[in-house]
């Protein structure tokens, strides 16, 4: 009955009667499980740990136990302890092809891309009609430049499980990047109708490219921050702190390295009146040896690596420096952390630069930008205050020029010289760009029902 109610959403009344015999039976592995796996349906990943930890105590060889540990780890934001979790799962189960798929996304999460598409196509060998795992394999496959093998693996997704969230955009984005408009018309009517809907259809930076409604904009964006959590904390009280010396701002971004983002910031966080402000990066991501990420350690009074930190933590971190103003530089894009904003750093929050559009959430006070790029007639299509300037982009005006020009009788040379080599990278496989050419998706790979 139990679980009939669990799949039926009455949760609350599930955890009931599962409370009701553990009484009786302290020691019941199934209601201690099914505890955890109900905390974790309601938002509450630190309590569901704690239940499932009871639970593999009791019975320590359950595969499923490991694995819906692992999912509980991730949305705290410990991917080491859920992958130990996901391998503990498949070392007492190999052919448990769930665990097989959580243990890619998690190892995705790392940067450990090659390791993540194995892990998928090893969930797929064990069970080809998991379509979690063809939708995330495709991510990876992005990832790595190769598109046309990404396409049939959103295909074979959409086969499978034509609803899947967020799977209809990311398959439509694909076929433009390959120049493939069969469809478009239909795909983008679809993708549009299902948005209005509410829908969970498309990422907000792919809608982006697929549609100009800044109105679909904002709703694509809403959905995003429903369904990735962002609005589950309960609204923070207004944060409040005595008047400091210096007024305190924090940027916080993926990208301080050599990458475009910090071309174009980083003479701007060097212009900074240190009389007036006292300026820190709070940085994740790759921590690379580069000239741009040492030219940024100097650009700060502070240069803090939250790499490894949950978005709790970081948020944590902002409130205890006092932070009067954190600017967010990754918006929707690929490895930004907006949980850190929906934790609230500080009493003003500002998006600004990486990431063009609306997020859709009540936690972003102000979006910098121009009147080019949020004219004043589409306001009410952003949840953020605009903040206007006469241009919303900085650039570096310390960067060299380039010496030589290039005639424009030169041009067309060099336009069939990069499409020829387009055409030998789709037919020969991955394509080795450098990190910092690659295009920003704000898409994360959808986490299969676990256990």
């Amino acid at each position: 009955m139990c679980q009939a109610l669990c799949l039926a959403g009455a949760l609350s009344q599930a955890q009931a009667l599962y409370a009701e015999v553990l009484k009786s039976e302290p020691r019941h592995y199934e209601c201690l499980h099914m505890l955890g796996v109900i905390a974790a349906r309601a938002g509450d990943p630190a309590r569901a740990v704690e239940w499932i930890s009871r639970a593999i105590g009791v019975e320590p060889k359950r595969a499923a136990a490991y694995c819906n540990r692992g999912l509980a780890l991730e949305r705290l934001e410990r991917p080491e302890a859920a992958l130990t979790d996901y391998d503990a799962a498949i070392a007492l189960d190999p052919g448990y092809a769930p665990a097989h798929l959580n243990r890619g996304i998690v190892l995705e999460d790392l940067g450990r891309w090659q390791e993540a598409l194995a892990a998928f196509d090893r969930a797929i060998a064990l069970d080809a009609g998991l379509a979690e795992a063809h939708f995330n394999r495709a991510a990876v496959l992005e990832r790595f430049k190769r598109p046309h093998a990404a396409l049939e693996s959103y295909e074979r997704a959409m086969s499978i499980m034509p609803r899947m969230e967020f799977l209809r955009g990311p398959r439509r984005h694909t076929k433009m990047q390959l120049c493939d408009w069969d469809g478009f018309a239909a795909d983008l009517a679809e993708l549009c109708a299902a948005i209005e809907r509410g829908e969970a259809a498309c990422a907000p930076f792919a809608f982006l490219a697929l549609s100009g409604s800044a109105a679909l904009q904002r709703r694509a964006a809403e959905i995003w921050a429903r369904e990735r959590g962002l609005l589950r904390n309960a609204p923070r009280a207004p944060l409040q702190w005595g008047r400091h010396e210096k007024i305190r701002i924090g940027y916080f971004s993926a990208d301080f390295r050599s990458h475009p983002v910090a071309r174009l910031t980083a003479e701007l966080f060097e212009m900074h009146d240190r009389g007036r402000f006292e300026v820190t990066a709070f940085a994740w991501g790759p921590d690379t040896p580069d000239p741009m990420r040492k030219r940024l350690r100097a650009a700060f009074d502070r240069f803090i690596d939250v790499d490894r930190s949950s978005a709790e933590e970081i948020a944590r971190l902002a409130r205890q420096m006092e932070l009067d103003i954190a600017v967010d530089l990754g918006g929707y894009t690929r490895d930004s952390r907006p949980g850190i904003f929906a934790a609230r750093a500080a009493p003003v929050q500002v998006t600004f630069l990486g990431y063009p559009g609306t997020l859709g959430a009540p936690f972003m006070d102000y979006l910098v930008a121009d009147r080019a790029l949020v004219p004043p007639d589409q306001l009410r299509h952003y949840s953020e205050k605009i903040l206007h300037l006469p241009s919303y982009q900085p650039n570096d005006a310390t960067r060299r020029i380039a010496r030589s020009r290039i005639a424009r009788s030169a041009r067309g040379g060099l336009c069939v010289l990069l499409l020829q080599r387009q055409l030998q990278d789709h037919a020969g496989g991955i394509r080795c760009l450098d990190a910092d050419t690659e295009e920003r998706s704000g898409q994360r790979p959808v986490v299969a029902q676990r256990g």
